[in-house]
């Protein structure tokens, strides 16, 4: 009857709101990122995953992005980030890595989508609408969630030389002897890695939250500090500073005309391990508001 109709024109009014933009968040933050790779490193062999964390590799990162909150247990969100990575054989103690004596520093930057799922989720709105003119905050004050997805990034790997204190871009140098070995090819400035990781939501009001994430990106590239595989003969290279560059290891300072007599750093000898793939992290601090923020009368989720 007419009691029929009208609760289900309320149903559809709401449904109208709660798609809208009222669930569409701005994300906007800085932080800082790791990289974990062949260079630098715990004073040890080189390990996969957070046994070779190194303090002094933390370095910043800024992040803009978007969200969209479908479910109160389900989001994604697009995003773009942009930072510094590094690494230096001077910061480890492990004596093989540390005679390597290689370093780096690259901006990355990244963009893509993933998918969030809630484990600590909004509890569902008592009321339908929020009184006009009342501000405050409904439901649970912390929200917690996973999230994984897909990303590409950029990055560009640099070193100085010593010889002349001027950096260059290393990847173009094919330090590893990509452009003097058939079997050998050069790496894409432009990868592939998956982020997984773990977020929470702090509620300052209906509209606006600060979140924390810890995001882990393993990446389909092990060239992002432009070491991987084994030495190769410096008299190969035609140019210097790619001789320079690619075996600048303790050797070069007593032997500069041909430093591959050392057995730890002979042509062939081990450079990097190409095994393990690169991995950078984040620990991000987004500040987001939700674009239905000037409207009073909308809600916020679905039930």
């Amino acid at each position: 009857g007419l009691g029929s109709a009208t609760l289900s024109g309320q149903s559809r009014r709401y449904q109208s709101q709660v798609n809208g933009f009222d669930n569409l968040q701005i994300v906007t933050g800085v932080g800082m990122m790791n990289f974990l790779g062949d260079l630098g490193g715990a004073n040890d062999i080189g390990r996969s995953f957070l046994a070779d964390w190194e303090w002094e590799a933390l370095r910043p990162n800024f992040q803009i992005g978007v969200r969209y909150q479908w479910h109160r247990w389900v989001a994604t969100k697009a995003f773009l980030n942009y930072g510094w990575i590094t690494g230096d054989d001077a910061w480890t103690q492990d004596e093989a890595r540390n005679y390597r004596n290689l370093s780096f520093r690259s901006h990355v930057m990244d963009w893509g989508l993933q998918a969030e799922f809630y484990f600590l989720p909004n509890l569902p709105q008592k009321g339908r609408y929020r009184r006009r003119g009342v501000r405050g905050r409904g439901g649970r004050p912390v929200l917690g969630y996973v999230f994984t997805g897909i990303n590409g990034f950029w990055f560009d790997p640099t070193a100085v030389a010593p010889s002349n204190g001027n950096s260059y871009s290393l990847q173009p140098l094919g330090t590893e002897g990509q452009f003097v070995l058939p079997t050998r090819d050069p790496y894409s400035l432009v990868q592939v890695a998956l982020p997984v990781g773990v977020g929470f939501s702090f509620r300052f009001s209906d509209d606006i939250s600060l979140n924390v994430e810890v995001s882990y990106r393993r990446s389909f590239t092990d060239y992002m500090d432009d070491v991987s595989s084994t030495y190769v003969n410096p008299a190969l290279f035609e140019d210097p500073i790619a001789a320079e560059l690619s075996y600048y290891t303790q050797a070069y300072y007593t032997d500069p005309e041909f430093p591959g007599d050392n057995p730890l750093s002979g042509p062939g000898q081990q450079r990097g391990n190409p095994q393990d793939n690169d991995v950078y992290m984040y620990l991000q601090f987004n500040l987001c508001w939700n674009l239905g923020i000037f409207d009073d009368s909308k809600p916020k989720y679905p039930k």
